[in-house]
């Protein structure tokens, strides 16, 4: 009955006046959208097959490059991340901040003893890596001696001293209301022997050798106002006396001793006044050069517990601030994704934590874990980068040639695998470009340095660190009035 209706209807239309033209175009447009959909159907597939099987399309966009990369080398990105508010972290930040405590504990407990040793040892153990740092000829006592002791009551009082040439009193430097005590020698040998021999089973005084450094920054200096540092000449002297015969006139007269450390290219300068500091900091600025070279005064400042430097040095490594994040990764996957879509895989290692706003289902991410690099799990937990980078390469999956970053780092520009290596040459190697300075004729070696200068003095160079504040501010406004009326 309804087969009898269709055959009906499709009768009536086909007899009227249009209805062979309507059916004309309805099987045109049926073949041309068969057409369409198997080209479709093809591109798809073509697609599909270019996924799996071209490592040119093999990458996060899942789009060919061929057009732009020399050779289908597959390119993977590696990123270390870590969330420093986790509870868990903070609560192991801790723990490794105690464990490196009692260990500076007992090291100052061994220093402390004085014998010859075990002192030796522990000094092998510790290294001043702050800038111009030398070990000098100076014996640092904890606490002082008694005030009415003298040079001369040395030896008497304490028989290792007897070839010390100066001792004196300074103020430690996180509790004023104390001194220490710093003995002088003249040579290396000496102070070593008074070292070794200083009050030998004593355990009631700590002796510290010294060290000078220009490296202001660090927490627990002294400075010490009749000495200081140069810097800047050629580094062919390797004897005191060659360096002293070539030093300017104006320089030499105000100074009394002078000491080269080659291995530092500086030299350690006893001044005649404490005051002459200020006159030769000023004339080194008016370019006063040793063949062709221009030298440099700093202030030397005193440091003798190398242990709390260190301490302090991992106190900085371990904090939760270091590890705090921010959100960064979440913009360097989108540059990489814009800036870079020739990657082809991106793994994230950490410590067992996931950003909760990651998707895990994308197959071109991955979450590695310390524990599937490390072969060695009782280096864990670890919170140095260098020992987390040396187990990148144990990555499963991971391509010969990987790009590492850092969660912070993001990409402004287009790149691409020649801009990072080339097979004719390798790795590319990008130097860092010189800061410029703040302001023209001002050097950065000027700021801060405890003296006012002219071109420093503006808020691009900070009043010259501060410098140009109060006395120094007028001093300096004033000599610049001076010459501006002069001209």
């Amino acid at each position: 009955m309804l087969l009898k209706l269709l055959q009906r209807q499709t009768y009536t239309c086909l007899s009227h006046r249009y209805g062979l033209y309507v059916c004309f175009v309805g099987v045109v447009v049926t073949i041309v959208s068969a057409f369409q959909f198997g080209e479709v159907v093809l591109e798809w597939s073509r697609d599909q097959y270019h996924v799996l099987f071209d490592s040119y399309r093999d990458n996060v966009a899942g789009k060919s490059f061929q057009n732009r990369l020399c050779l289908p080398m597959p390119i993977d990105v590696v990123y270390t991340w870590v969330n420093g508010t986790d509870l868990e972290l903070l609560k192991e930040l801790q723990q490794v901040r105690e464990r490196m405590e009692e260990e500076q504990k007992a090291m100052r407990e061994i220093l402390g003893k004085n014998t010859t040793e075990p002192t030796k040892k522990s000094e092998k153990q510790l290294e001043c890596l702050l800038t111009h740092c030398i070990k000098v000829p100076m014996l640092v006592l904890d606490p002082a001696l008694p005030a009415n002791v003298t040079l001369k009551d040395l030896p008497s009082l304490y028989p290792s001293f007897h070839l010390a040439s100066d001792v004196f009193n300074v103020a430690k430097p996180k509790n004023p209301s104390t001194n220490v005590s710093v003995v002088v020698f003249d040579s290396t040998k000496n102070v070593e022997d008074a070292h070794a021999e200083t009050f030998k089973g004593n355990s009631h005084q700590t002796v510290w050798r010294g060290y000078l450094t220009t490296d202001k920054e660090v927490p627990g200096l002294v400075l010490l106002q009749d000495l200081a540092f140069l810097s800047g000449f050629p580094p062919t002297f390797k004897e005191t006396n060659q360096l002293k015969a070539k030093l300017p006139e104006n320089l030499s007269s105000k100074i009394k001793l002078l000491h080269l450390y080659s291995e530092a290219s500086v030299a350690l300068l006893k001044l005649n006044n404490p005051k002459d500091f200020q006159e030769l900091n000023k004339q080194t600025k008016k370019n006063m050069t040793i063949d062709g070279k221009e030298l440099t005064i700093s202030p030397a400042y005193l440091l003798w517990d190398l242990s709390a430097i260190s301490q302090s040095k991992q106190d900085e490594d371990v904090s939760a601030s270091r590890f705090e994040d921010n959100e960064e990764l979440r913009y360097s996957l989108r540059s990489i994704e814009r800036h870079a879509p020739w990657v082809r895989n991106i793994f994230i290692v950490t410590n067992g934590q996931i950003p909760s706003w990651l998707n895990l289902d994308n197959p071109r991410v991955t979450i590695v874990t310390h524990q599937d690099v490390f072969r060695n799990l009782s280096h864990l937990p670890t919170f140095s980068s260098p020992a987390i980078e040396s187990h990148i390469h144990r990555i499963e999956g991971l391509s010969q040639k990987f790009i590492y970053l850092n969660d912070d780092v993001m990409f402004g520009k287009d790149v691409w695998p020649d801009d990072f290596y080339s097979h004719s040459k390798g790795q590319k190697v990008y130097l860092t470009w010189p800061v410029p300075n703040c302001a023209e004729g001002c050097p950065g070696s000027w700021i801060k340095d405890g003296y006012c200068d002219k071109a420093c003095n503006n808020s691009a160079c900070d009043w010259d660190g501060g410098d140009c504040s109060g006395k120094d501010a007028f001093k300096g406004n004033l000599l610049l009035f001076l010459e501006v009326s002069h001209s």
